[in-house]
């Protein structure tokens, strides 16, 4: 059987740097990391998006620290 916990928490401990996180999304969507972090109002940024939630979620930082590892001025 599959221990959630257990599991999480080597996923937590791996992804815990912002910088793998990037590149793992970068990676599986296949762009560039730059793309991640460059702004464009009126442009969905998908890979952006899921960074950003993964390294709330994975990381448990705070908007305003996400906000500014990403180069957005708000991140909502």
């Amino acid at each position: 059987m599959l221990d959630l916990s257990t599991d999480m928490t080597a996923v937590k401990k791996e992804m815990s740097d912002i910088r793998r996180i990037r590149a793992v999304v970068c990676k599986g969507h296949k762009v560039a990391e730059e793309t991640i972090t460059s702004t464009r109002r009126g442009r969905a940024n998908e890979p952006r998006n899921i960074s950003i939630y993964l390294t709330m979620h994975l990381r448990g930082d705070n908007l305003e620290e996400i906000g500014r590892e990403f180069g957005v001025a708000t991140v909502r």
